[in-house]
C-alpha cells in the first residue's frame, strides 16, 4: 500500500466523496504496515529538516560562483525553490516564457500547470511579483536567475523551453532533492544526526525563514500556495530561528514604510 494517499483524498474530494483514507479500518491497516516495516528495518528513515536562509544563501552565492553551467543552473533551481516556496514540480516546469527579470530588480513569473488543476476547468493561470531587494547586497538569487535567462537568450532559447533543464515528470521531488544534497558538499555542510534534507526542505525553510522576517501565516500560504491549516500542520516551526539572510530572502515581500507627512502639514477635515 503506497504510503502518500493525498491523492486519493484529493481526488476523492473533488468528486464530492468523503476521504477513504479517514475510515478506521484504513488507519488501522497504515499502522500495522508502518509497524512491520520498523520491524524489518529496525529504525525509522531519518526526518525531513528545513533548509534555512543561512544555508540557501551560501548556496546562491555558491551557484553564482559555480565552475561550470550545469553546477549553476541545479544550485540557482534548488534556490528558486527556496525563494518561491512552491512545489519541486512547478518549479522544474517553468520555461522560459515564463519569467521576466525587470530593470528594478524585481521578477515576474507565472504559473500556468499546478496541482488543484483537476479543480479548476481549463486549469487557472497564476502570476506573481516579487519586488526588488530593498538591501544593498549582492541579491544572489535574483541575479542567478537574471544570469540564467540571459543565457536561454544568448543560446536562442524559444519561450517553450524548460527554463531549468528537463527532468523525470515521475519525480520532481527526487530530482530537487539529489541537486540539493549534491551542492552541499562543497559547502561542507550535511544536514543534522538522523535528519535528511530534500525538496520538502525548501518550501519549509521559505515558509520558516519568512516567518522569521515577519511576513504574516496568511501572506507565506498566499505566496507558497498551500491552506492555512497545511503550513501549521506541516511546514511551520515556531522555534525556527531569525537571521540576516532570511531579510535577505524575504524583506522584500514585506509592506515598504509609509512616509506620514509632518502633523502641521495635515489638512483638516
Amino acid at each position: 500500500m503506497a504510503s502518500y494517499l493525498a491523492p486519493i483524498r484529493k481526488r476523492d474530494f473533488a468528486g464530492g466523496y468523503a476521504s477513504p483514507t479517514a475510515h478506521h479500518s484504513v488507519r488501522e491497516a497504515l499502522q500495522g504496515f508502518s509497524n512491520e516495516w520498523l520491524d524489518a528495518a529496525g529504525a525509522a528513515k531519518p526526518n525531513r529538516c528545513a533548509l534555512l536562509a543561512p544555508l540557501a544563501w551560501r548556496l546562491a552565492r555558491r551557484a553564482a560562483r559555480a565552475p561550470d553551467h550545469q553546477t549553476f543552473l541545479r544550485l540557482t533551481a534548488v534556490v528558486t525553490q527556496f525563494l518561491w516556496g512552491r512545489r519541486a514540480r512547478i518549479v522544474l516546469r517553468l520555461r522560459v516564457g515564463d519569467l521576466r527579470c525587470v530593470a528594478s530588480g524585481a521578477v515576474h513569473f507565472q504559473i500556468t500547470r499546478s496541482k488543484t488543476d483537476s479543480r479548476r476547468p481549463g486549469g487557472y493561470r497564476l502570476a506573481h511579483v516579487y519586488p526588488p531587494s530593498p538591501f544593498a547586497a549582492a541579491d544572489y538569487p535574483v541575479l542567478n536567475l537574471r544570469r540564467l535567462l540571459a543565457w536561454h537568450r544568448r543560446s536562442g532559447s524559444p519561450a517553450s523551453a524548460f527554463l531549468f533543464a528537463p527532468f523525470s515528470s515521475f519525480s520532481p521531488g527526487g530530482t530537487l532533492s539529489a541537486w540539493l544534497r549534491d551542492g552541499l558538499p562543497s559547502l561542507n555542510a550535511a544536514a543534522p544526526l538522523g535528519q535528511r534534507y530534500c525538496s520538502h526542505s525548501c518550501r519549509a525553510g521559505f515558509i520558516m525563514s519568512g516567518l522569521a522576517a515577519g511576513l504574516g501565516l496568511d501572506a507565506l500560504a498566499q505566496f507558497a500556495g498551500l491552506s492555512r491549516d497545511v503550513l501549521l500542520g506541516n511546514y511551520l516551526d515556531a522555534l525556527a530561528p531569525s537571521s540576516t539572510e532570511a531579510h535577505l530572502f524575504f524583506g522584500r515581500l514585506l509592506p515598504p514604510p509609509v512616509a506620514l507627512p509632518a502633523r502641521a502639514a495635515v489638512l483638516p477635515l
